[in-house]
């Protein structure tokens, strides 16, 4: 089965996003999408919103594709890319217990408002991996391997 959903979903929340902030610069205001912004040489809310919304094109090329694996998801990394800084951007508000804004809050109050666009990125990680590996034979290859390697070493059959 494809792991689709949570690429729907990242293309769906990046244009929900995109649009607001290619609008406005207040909409930059929002951690993760704060961390964008700051990622952008330029800073600039609108080319942020433009490269969001460009970011989930791409992503639905490749998701109708039906050629070329590397060509898909080179379509897909942008996507993963804003995932990533957004999510870097979540992680930092939570250890630090401050939005982006500078507004202080407790842990757990950050950290239940930060932790779904976490989430988000090591799912679509975990998918985009998986689209292009498979990831249970090649964890199950790689745990075998370590167990010939150790019984080897210690000459003992694991």
């Amino acid at each position: 089965m494809r792991p689709l959903f949570i690429f729907w979903y990242a293309l769906t929340l990046h244009i929900l996003q995109g649009v607001p902030v290619l609008m406005s610069i207040d909409a930059t205001r929002s951690t993760p999408v704060y961390a964008l912004l700051r990622f952008l040489p330029t800073h600039n809310h609108v080319v942020l919103g433009l490269v969001m919304i460009c970011a989930s094109i791409a992503s639905i090329i490749a998701m109708r594709s039906t050629g070329n694996r590397l060509a898909d998801t080179a379509l897909m990394l942008p996507q993963q890319i804003l995932l990533l800084v957004s999510a870097g951007g979540s992680v930092a508000a939570i250890l630090a217990s401050q939005y982006a804004d500078g507004t202080p809050a407790p842990l757990a109050h950050i950290l239940t408002d930060q932790i779904p666009g976490v989430i988000a990125a090591v799912l679509h990680s975990y998918a985009l991996l998986a689209e292009n590996i498979n990831v249970r034979t090649s964890l199950t290859s790689l745990i075998a391997s370590l167990k010939r390697h150790a019984s080897r070493a210690h000459g003992v059959a694991i």
